[in-house]
């Protein structure tokens, strides 16, 4: 894969004006991840996917 920092860019500018709400992560939703990364663990999924 090709890095293209006009991708990136685009993104972020896309968050930017409303595209994604980033919320923080907090203790209270670990369990929450885990039980998602137990209950899916046999298909390709990380701790982004996860939260």
């Amino acid at each position: 894969m090709d890095f293209n920092i006009n991708v990136q860019i685009n993104f972020l500018e896309w968050i930017k004006r409303g595209g994604l709400n980033i919320k923080q992560i907090t203790v209270e939703d670990i369990p929450r991840i885990i039980e998602l990364s137990r209950k899916y663990s046999d298909i390709p999924m990380d701790f982004t996917d996860a939260s």
